[in-house]
């Protein structure tokens, strides 16, 4: 249930290094979940120790220097570094697991399920498993996810290049997100949408930027903000 906590840590350096393009999945699924960790309201909600936030900061920096230097050794061939980033995500997840509680990466999974909707279907095997879905189900939002992939990565494109103003482009990405969001909820079965329902847990009060801090911020200091 919680390898996409793999994405948690891992997904935001990809993003804050400009690996967008190279196959970010948009702010739903594995991407939007990337940045729930450094969100004050998640961390609220997750009732975090100072040291939980301290070792989550440590690892997220540490995390993000591997992943910077794997796209630099990689130079632009992305087989290369997703099979680079594949054993510095496993040990983001590992330690992830062991700083947060069975019953904290449970809520964490429910949290991620209400912010980013549906999308987190396309990382997220295991729920679709609990769902159970179709072979030809998890074909379909492959497919709805590659659609997304590379309508974002146009809208990256357009973004370094200058054609688009980054406040455009946010907007331009979260539509893509909405338009996936509605794209698999069709997909779905009234039994599975029921199903999933169940799995949402207490509503989560979002009161925090929506995309969250890269950097975190430590407990007590002055970490950009984003509320």
């Amino acid at each position: 249930m919680l390898k996409k906590l793999i994405f948690i840590i891992a997904a935001c350096c990809v993003f804050a290094t400009g690996a967008l393009a190279q196959g970010f999945g948009g702010f739903g699924g594995g991407g939007g979940g990337a940045f729930l960790l450094g969100r004050d309201d998640v961390q609220t909600d997750l009732k975090l120790t100072d040291e939980q936030k301290t070792k989550l900061q440590d690892l997220r920096e540490s995390t993000f220097s591997q992943i910077q230097q794997a796209r630099q050794e990689s130079s632009g061939d992305r087989d290369a570094m997703q099979k680079a980033m594949a054993p510095i995500m496993q040990k983001a997840l590992d330690e992830t697991n062991k700083i947060l509680t069975p019953e904290q990466q449970t809520r964490l999974h429910q949290i991620n399920m209400q912010v980013n909707s549906y999308s987190v279907l396309t990382t997220d095997k295991d729920l679709q498993t609990q769902l159970k879905m179709t072979p030809a189900q998890a074909a379909q939002i492959d497919s709805l996810q590659k659609q997304q992939q590379q309508a974002n990565a146009s809208v990256f494109q357009k973004m370094q290049s200058g054609e688009m103003q980054r406040q455009d482009a946010f907007a331009a990405f979260k539509k893509n997100t909405e338009a996936l969001n509605s794209a698999i909820q069709a997909v779905l079965t009234p039994e599975q949408k029921t199903a999933w329902t169940g799995m949402l847990g207490k509503p989560f009060v979002a009161t925090s930027n929506p995309f969250g801090r890269f950097g975190g911020g430590r407990p007590g200091g002055g970490g950009g903000g984003g509320r």
